[in-house]
């Protein structure tokens, strides 16, 4: 005699994790660092219906975005607390001083053990303020020994004078001024360095 069994196999089903709440620690505005960078710090909660457990940690990160800018991002951010099946996370985000002022848009992600991804695409923003810097150098244009009245020609020995943009403000090829002031002898007004005997290039 023989039997017939039958085995019914349900496989397990895998929920993809949701990013609930994405928010940072400026609130809604960020200067930038002149020359250097600002450290944002972003913050977001993730949820699985599979347990907490089932969340890959290391995978956790946060973009920030602006048209027409590239993309500063952390993809190590680092689990802080654990509540039922809600994970909260932090990450340190650099801003660059070049960055440009306006409104950038946060995003946060995560994989689960599965590698279904969650995503909060989301309105939350931050605003960068605008900031006008800029360093120059040498700060003194200095010439050799050798001028002296009635001397023609005479370049300085220490240019050029280079301007660096150390802020997040363009700035275009029309927006340096330059301005030449006649310095007259303190003691005796007679003697006098004129600014019209003074000449300047993008070369020399």
């Amino acid at each position: 005699n023989s039997s017939r069994i039958v085995f019914n196999v349900s496989a397990a089903v895998n929920n993809a994790p949701l990013v609930t709440q994405v928010f940072n620690s400026t609130l809604v505005s960020v200067s930038i660092t002149e020359n250097s960078f600002t450290t944002l710090v972003v913050n977001f909660t993730a949820f699985d219906s599979d347990g907490a457990a089932n969340l890959k940690d290391a995978s956790a990160r946060v973009n920030l975005t602006r048209t027409g800018e590239g993309v500063r991002q952390n993809s190590s951010c680092a689990k802080t607390t654990t509540a039922g099946n809600f994970v909260n996370y932090t990450c340190n985000v650099q801003l660059w001083y070049f960055d440009a002022s306006g409104f950038w848009n946060i995003s946060a992600a995560i994989n689960d053990t599965s590698d279904a991804i969650g995503t909060n695409i989301s309105n939350t923003t931050f605003f960068v303020q605008q900031t006008t810097a800029f360093v120059i150098f040498p700060g003194n244009f200095t010439f050799p020994s050798s001028l002296g009245p009635g001397g023609i020609n005479t370049t300085a020995n220490n240019d050029p004078i280079i301007l660096n943009n150390t802020g997040n403000k363009d700035i275009n090829n029309t927006g340096i001024d330059i301005n030449a002031t006649n310095l007259v002898g303190e003691s005796n007004p007679a003697f006098a360095l004129y600014a019209g005997t003074f000449s300047i290039s993008n070369a020399t």
